[in-house]
């Protein structure tokens, strides 16, 4: 006959392995202050002289509350919109310094935020980190 008792070692071992996964799964991952990504990146039009050219450009948001990320979400294709007539039509080679980029950002976010502050009462983006940015 088989004996029905564990060793309480592994049982303990268990424990430990299983607790944490638990938590993970439990715990809201979309906390905030966060971050929020803009998916898929931006693809506009660029005025050049030359054959078509584009900009793709990768975009996160700085959030810092959960309310402030639901209107975000909720207001994204509006967001996407803006960011999109903002971009389109520029002369890509007046964007290809680092200086130029900080302007760009700072342009963006102003005017994400003044879209936000009509829409919903609260500017709602903390601030716009370009994280991938390539003109072709």
């Amino acid at each position: 006959m088989r004996s029905t008792n564990r060793n309480p070692l592994f049982l303990i071992a268990v424990a430990c392995l299983v607790a944490p996964t638990i938590a993970l799964a439990g715990s809201n991952a979309d906390t905030f202050p966060g971050y929020m990504e803009l998916t898929p990146p931006l693809v506009v039009n660029l005025a050049t002289a030359r054959a078509a050219s584009y900009a793709r450009i990768d975009i996160q948001l700085s959030i810092q509350t959960d309310k402030d990320a639901a209107l975000v979400t909720h207001h994204m294709p509006r967001i996407r919109d803006r960011l999109i007539s903002l971009l389109a039509g520029r002369d890509g080679a007046t964007m290809t310094t680092a200086q130029a980029r900080d302007a760009l950002r700072a342009e963006l976010l102003n005017n994400l935020r003044e879209t936000m502050l009509a829409q919903t009462g609260k500017p709602a983006i903390e601030a716009l980190y370009f994280t991938g940015f390539i003109i072709q």
